[in-house]
C-alpha cells in the first residue's frame, strides 16, 4: 500500500507484489513525496471527502467521506451510497482509513459472541463475532414505528476491522467502550478479499 499526500488529499493506492518490483515500489513513494512536497492534509472543509482508496484490480477508487449522514443525528453513520460500496469492497486496507483516530462514526462493541451475516448482500458468508469486538455503525433500524413495540427489536449494519461488514441485532451491541476492546482478525495479505 502507498499513500500519495497531493494537494489536501491522501489517495491510497494498493500495489501487490505481481503488480510492482520492491525497487519501484520504493523510487514510487520518493518521487512522490517529493513531487508533492511531502505535504500534510489540510483541514478537511465540511461536506469534503476524506482519503480517496483506490483498487487496482478494479481500476475505481472510493472517497471516505468525513461528515455524518444526518448532521446532529445520535448514531453517526457514513452515507448510504458510500455504505453500499463500502461493503461491496471488503478490504482492511479501508478499514483502517474507517477506524483511525478522529473519525466520526459511532463506535460499538459486540455484548455477546455472535455468528452474523451482512443482510445487505445477496449471498453473504457468515462471520464469528466475538465479546468486546469494535464496529464501526453503518446503518441503525428502530423497532417498528407503529404497533407493538418489542424491547431491542432494532438491528445495526456495523463494519469489522477487517474491512467486512455485517448485520447484529441492537442487544447483541453496546455503545459504550468496554474496557479492553478487540479487533477483527485482520487476514494476512493474498489471503482475503482478492489482495495480495
Amino acid at each position: 500500500m502507498i499513500a500519495v499526500i497531493a494537494h489536501g488529499k491522501v489517495t491510497v493506492y494498493f500495489v501487490t507484489a505481481k503488480s510492482m518490483p520492491k525497487n519501484s515500489a520504493l523510487v514510487f513513494a520518493i518521487c512522490s513525496l517529493v513531487v508533492c512536497g511531502a505535504s500534510t492534509p489540510s483541514a478537511s472543509s465540511p461536506g469534503s471527502a476524506g482519503p480517496a482508496v483506490k483498487d487496482p484490480a478494479a481500476g475505481s477508487s472510493l472517497e471516505i467521506p468525513t461528515e455524518c449522514a444526518t448532521s446532529g443525528a445520535k448514531v453517526c453513520t457514513p452515507p448510504t451510497a458510500f455504505v453500499a460500496k463500502l461493503c461491496q469492497w471488503r478490504s482492511p486496507d479501508v478499514a483502517l482509513s474507517m477506524f483511525r483516530k478522529g473519525t466520526p462514526w459511532t463506535r460499538a462493541y459486540m455484548g455477546r459472541r455472535t455468528e452474523a451475516w451482512y443482510m445487505g448482500a445477496r449471498h453473504s458468508a457468515p462471520v464469528q463475532m466475538t465479546v468486546g469486538e469494535e464496529v464501526i455503525v453503518l446503518a441503525a433500524r428502530g423497532g417498528g414505528t407503529g404497533g407493538v413495540q418489542v424491547s431491542g427489536s432494532g438491528s445495526y449494519d456495523v463494519y469489522r476491522w477487517d474491512g467486512q461488514c455485517a448485520s447484529v441485532m441492537a442487544d447483541e451491541v453496546r455503545l459504550r467502550r468496554p474496557p479492553a476492546p478487540t479487533a477483527a482478525p485482520i487476514p494476512a495479505p493474498g489471503s482475503c478479499c482478492g489482495i495480495s
